[in-house]
């Protein structure tokens, strides 16, 4: 017997010899057992016949007179199964091993959050699928190797008694993951963040835009790789900047031909629309400015989804400018 701290095969010293007797019942062992030690190695399969290694009262030729006791040695290919969960999976391939224990060469996954509807605990399938060329090597990246998680569950229980060479299955748990808030990001920056993070989305890095809402809401679990769906709009700004602290603005928003006017307005000024698509050049507005001062400068700037499209500047007495 080989004591459990060398990670090796065998029961340790101290373990319930009742519980050692139950297992070798349950293996098919009969007759009376007399334990004269709580020790105990580990040879072998669990096949009876290969049980009995040395003998006292047979001679060479293994014949005995009739009525002769024989006392035999018996070494019972049993070991202890070590607690594995926690440990990375590979890791634990390892330690089963060396306790004489069989791992299967494919490894179980497990979810412990509730899975999204669509979703599919399978590595392969989502990177062949829902996920776009380039968000799979994010995914990847983001997923590791399974050998690398650790483990969640075992298929023999910790503590207990098994044959040498008895199959343990193992599996693993999927990462999960807290969703960050995109909210308020441009598109490209949301895909970003969703990517880095470890999830799909139905925004394009390189697209436009600004994030509305999201699904699910931001700070639910998810497991690694899941999609997160977001609905979009499109920011459109006039801004009026000068030299002068105040002038005047005259203004058409987007998609309107509703003239409104601001007059002895303090600046800069700006304004703000939400649209639902991306306006093109002839219906993201216009406006004029003209600032209250005998000499300076005055500046407009048309702006979508943080990007200046038009810039004009006026300079000289009442500058006027125009924009749009």
């Amino acid at each position: 017997m080989i004591d459990a701290e060398s990670e090796a095969q065998g029961i340790p010293a101290g373990t319930d010899l009742a519980k050692i007797e139950v297992f070798l019942r349950s293996l098919g062992l009969k007759g009376e057992l007399d334990f004269d030690s709580d020790s105990f190695a580990i040879n072998g399969a669990p096949n009876l016949a290969s049980w009995v290694v040395t003998s006292d009262g047979a001679d060479r030729t293994g014949s005995v007179v009739a009525g002769t006791i024989v006392e035999a040695t018996v070494i019972a290919p049993v070991t202890m199964v070590p607690d594995v969960t926690g440990l990375l999976s590979s890791e634990a391939y390892t330690k089963l091993q060396s306790m004489g224990l069989r791992t299967p060469s494919t490894i179980k996954l497990s979810v412990s959050e509730p899975l999204p509807e669509d979703f599919r605990a399978d590595i392969a399938y989502l990177q062949d699928s829902y996920w776009s060329a380039n968000e799979a090597e994010a995914l990847t990246e983001k997923l590791g190797d399974p050998a690398d998680w650790p483990v969640d569950t075992q298929s023999l229980e910790a503590g207990g008694l098994a044959s040498l060479d008895e199959t343990v299955v193992l599996s693993v748990a999927w990462p999960i993951i807290s969703l960050p808030k995109i909210v308020g990001l441009p598109v490209s920056a949301a895909a970003t963040v969703l990517h880095a993070a470890g999830f799909s989305t139905n925004l394009a890095t390189g697209g436009s835009g600004i994030v509305r809402s999201q699904t699910p809401d931001a700070g639910a679990k998810l497991p690694a790789g899941a999609i997160v769906t977001a609905e979009i709009g499109h920011d459109v700004t006039f801004a009026v900047t000068s030299s002068a602290g105040s002038g005047s603005v005259t203004w058409a928003a987007p998609g309107s031909y509703s003239i409104q006017q601001a007059n002895g307005t303090g600046l800069p000024w700006s304004k703000t629309w939400d649209r639902a698509s991306a306006p093109g050049a002839y219906d993201r507005g216009n406006f004029n400015a003209q600032m209250d001062a005998w000499n300076g400068w005055i500046t407009c700037a048309i702006i979508v989804d943080g990007r200046v499209v038009e810039e004009n500047t006026s300079t000289g007495t009442f500058a006027a400018v125009s924009c749009g």
